[in-house]
């Protein structure tokens, strides 16, 4: 799974895909001459429904795919909200601790904000998360050393704390959640049936033009390249933008 929707980019896999469609339309064309040649052609209108079966599951692929995209837009806004909402309440402890939680929120955004230069680096993705468990824990520590001289404030920093912990996790599961590799291996398999079974049509009625199902399958590549794109939350040409954590980022004193 890893290997075919993360470690692979995007466009590389359409390209195959319109590779292997090509290919598929020319052994159909090929197939569809010699049927033709023997005298077999069975008329028959199940190309169309296959073609229509394949149309729709580039559609709700392309559905989930974005619909994903938008989860992960979703949760970069709730959590740039609960590190905000956070860093209010910190603002209104005392010296130290408002120093020390500060200068932690800081560090914990920027690395937010850091881009990976490696997506596929799995080694240096893990250490990342373990930075940001331990500048969580620090977080917690120097709350719970604050408690007892900021009572007042007690029941919303510990509320906005949870918060974030809540929207870190919240976050990182969106991230994970990628699009299965069965969907993405029925959709190249129905493609690659669709454009074999559409060039032995073409080649059973003696249609020689290529261009229609070139411009086809170009159509279908480019579809399931941007469906792939969106299916990659730390790369590729679709980005989800930071600005939120920016403006966070910005606003502390």
């Amino acid at each position: 799974m890893e290997l075919f929707g993360h470690e692979i980019t995007s466009w590389i896999i359409a390209a195959f895909l319109a590779c292997l469609m090509i290919a598929g339309w020319t052994l159909g064309w090929r197939r569809g001459k010699s049927v033709a040649a023997a005298g077999k052609v069975n008329p028959s209108t199940i190309n169309d429904a296959i073609l229509a079966l394949f149309g729709l599951l580039l559609g709700f692929t392309f559905s989930m795919s974005m619909a994903k995209h938008d989860q992960r837009r979703l949760m970069l806004v709730n959590d740039s909200n609960c590190i905000s909402d956070f860093s209010t309440c910190v603002s209104l402890l005392k010296q130290p601790h408002q120093g020390k939680l500060l200068s932690t929120i800081k560090e914990y955004l920027r690395l937010l904000l850091k881009p990976m230069t490696d997506a596929t680096d799995k080694v240096a993705a893990a250490q990342r998360l373990d930075t940001i468990q331990h500048l969580l824990a620090d977080m917690q520590r120097i709350v719970g050393e604050a408690i007892p001289e900021n009572v007042a404030v007690v029941v919303p920093l510990v509320n906005t704390y949870n918060g974030l912990t809540s929207s870190h996790a919240s976050r990182l599961a969106t991230l994970r959640d990628r699009l299965p590799i069965n969907i993405m291996l029925l959709l190249s398999i129905a493609g690659l049936i669709t454009m074999m079974l559409q060039g032995q049509r073409q080649g059973e009625t003696g249609n020689n033009l290529f261009s229609p199902s070139l411009g086809f399958i170009l159509l279908a590549s480019m579809v399931i390249w941007i469906t792939l794109d969106l299916n990659e939350p730390n790369r590729g040409w679709i980005t989800i933008s930071k600005e939120p954590l920016e403006r966070v980022l910005a606003g502390l004193p």
